[in-house]
């Protein structure tokens, strides 16, 4: 028979049991952090496709409709997620290979070719630029502005075209050059050296970038009246780490970014002042990195030439090496 004075030992030692393992597991207690998984590393989400093997893929673009477009060495593959059509001159495309592509917010696509520019819209190809074949044009990169103007990145310079005519900013000889065998296209000298423009990219506050192809860059303000004051030129004296074939993306953060086709050359970012490089080679990575972008959830991605992708995220850059990875070479 159990005492009226046990029981309340009992209770009383229990008690301070109980206390003494909540007093220990709280001391204990830690913030859980849940571990994903990175998802470039999961092999199930990556998907291959041989109908373009071996056809000399250049770009790449995906129209409003999700129909994803390859530029190639005799034309444009076009991809609906079940059918394959393809493009050549035969076709009405103006020349071939495309070296680049631009899926516009009216749902036609444009290519271009060392013969100019065509655009795709109603099931037909259709010459854009030049009116007629008199001079090379090698276009290798093409932009639709804010405003609704299509720009592209050529041998010859940057060229304009808009409901208010035709323009190229390019250098005093071409311009030479154009009046004599295209006269209604207007000219704006910039300088000796705007010709062979490799990229053309807007940023969020209405500036045009120009990538040259010796690595240069030129900033073109759309809204100085003042032409003098317009153009801006930055090269190696401005602590751009000058490569060739540069490609241009703007971050979430407001920040430049700059990569280029050349080795021993770096990855370039400008916050607006100042310009700063990182060379990937010594994170294990590749300095030879013809393409960049920034993917939706704020990830910024460097395509490398060999074996290499490269991604910055949190202020951190992770390297992707094949083959833990199923990248092309």
């Amino acid at each position: 028979m159990k005492t009226p004075g046990r029981t309340r030992i009992g209770i009383a030692a229990l008690a301070c049991l109980v206390l003494a393992l909540l007093v220990t597991d709280s001391r204990a207690v830690r913030p859980y952090l849940p571990v994903h998984p990175d998802p470039a590393l999961e092999t199930w989400r990556w998907r291959t496709f041989p109908e373009l093997n071996g056809l000399g893929l250049r770009c790449m673009a995906e129209d409003r409709d999700g129909n994803m477009w390859f530029g190639i060495q005799d034309g444009v593959r076009r991809y609906d997620g079940v059918i394959w059509m393809d493009y050549t001159p035969e076709d009405s495309l103006l020349g071939a290979p495309v070296e680049a592509l631009l899926a516009a917010r009216d749902g036609s696509v444009y290519a271009g070719t060392d013969r100019g520019i065509s655009r795709f819209s109603d099931d037909a190809w259709a010459r854009v630029f030049p009116p007629r074949d008199t001079l090379t044009w090698d276009v290798w990169d093409l932009l639709e502005a804010t405003d609704g103007t299509l720009w592209a990145g050529t041998q010859r310079g940057a060229l304009r075209l808009g409901p208010d005519g035709i323009t190229l900013y390019t250098t005093p000889a071409q311009a030479d050059t154009l009046q004599v065998h295209l006269p209604e296209v207007a000219c704006i000298v910039v300088s000796d050296s705007a010709s062979s423009v490799f990229d053309v990219y807007q940023t969020r506050d209405n500036v045009i970038w120009l990538g040259l192809q010796n690595g240069e860059i030129i900033r073109y303000d759309l809204a100085e009246e003042n032409v003098s004051k317009a153009w801006q030129r930055y090269t190696a004296a401005d602590g751009l780490d000058v490569g060739d074939w540069p490609r241009m993306v703007q971050t979430r953060d407001g920040a430049l970014w700059v990569a280029n086709n050349e080795n021993h050359r770096g990855v370039s970012r400008f916050d607006g002042k100042t310009w700063e490089t990182m060379r990937l080679s010594r994170l294990g990575g590749g300095d030879i990195n013809p393409s960049v972008l920034e993917t939706r959830d704020g990830t910024l991605w460097v395509g490398g030439h060999t074996r290499h992708l490269h991604a910055y995220r949190n202020g951190a850059w992770t390297v992707y090496d094949r083959p833990d990875i199923p990248i092309p070479a």
